[in-house]
C-alpha cells in the first residue's frame, strides 16, 4: 500500500502539476485577454476617430463642392459682365464716331453760314452798286432767294445736328458716369 500511496501521490503531484500548469495558462490567457481588450478598446477609439474624420471629410467635400459651384457661378457672371463691358465699349465707340461725324457737319455748317453771310454782304453791295439795272437785280434776287432757301435748309440741318450732338453728348456722359465707358 505504500507503493499505492506513492502511486497516488505521484498521480496527485502530476495532477497538481497539471492543475498549476493549467492555472498558469489560465492566468496567461486572462492577461492576454486583458491585453486584447485594451487593444480592442484602442482600436474602437481609433475606429471612432476614423469615422469622425470620414464625416468631417465628407462635410469638407460638400463645402468644397458648394464653393466650386459658387466660383463657377461667379465666373459666368464675370464673363457676362465682360461681354456687357465690351458691348458698352463698342456702343461708346460708335457713339464717339457719330459724334465726330456730327461735329464735322456742324463745322461745315458753320463754314456755310459764314459763306452765306459773306455772300449776303456781297449781294447787298452788288444791289447797291447796280440799283439801276433791274434785269440783273431780278436774277440776283432769285439767286439770293435760292441762297436764302439753301441757308434755311442748312440751318435747319445744323439745328438737327446740334440736337443730335447734344443727345449723343448726354448719352456719352451717362455712359462715362455709369462706368460703362472709360476713356
Amino acid at each position: 500500500s505504500l507503493a499505492a500511496e506513492k502511486g497516488r501521490n505521484s498521480d496527485l503531484e502530476k495532477k497538481l502539476s497539471a492543475a498549476e500548469k493549467s492555472a498558469k495558462e489560465l492566468e496567461d490567457t486572462k492577461q492576454s485577454l486583458a491585453a486584447e481588450k485594451g487593444r480592442n478598446s484602442d482600436l474602437e477609439k481609433k475606429l471612432s476617430a476614423a469615422e469622425k474624420s470620414v464625416k468631417e471629410l465628407e462635410e469638407t467635400r460638400q463645402a468644397l463642392t458648394a464653393e466650386q459651384n459658387k466660383c463657377t457661378e461667379l465666373e459666368h457672371r464675370l464673363e457676362a459682365e465682360r461681354r456687357a463691358a465690351e458691348e458698352s465699349r463698342a456702343s461708346a465707340a460708335d457713339t464717339a464716331d457719330e459724334l465726330a461725324i456730327l461735329r464735322e457737319k456742324a463745322d461745315k455748317l458753320e463754314e456755310l453760314s459764314v459763306k452765306y453771310s459773306q455772300m449776303e454782304s456781297e449781294n447787298n453791295a452788288l444791289k447797291a452798286a447796280n440799283s439801276d439795272d433791274s434785269g440783273d437785280s431780278g436774277e440776283l434776287a432769285r439767286e439770293v432767294e435760292s441762297l436764302k432757301k439753301r441757308l434755311d435748309e442748312v440751318l435747319a440741318e445744323a439745328r438737327d445736328l446740334k440736337k443730335t450732338n447734344a443727345s449723343l453728348n448726354r448719352q456719352l456722359n451717362e455712359m462715362l458716369e455709369d462706368g460703362q465707358l472709360t476713356l
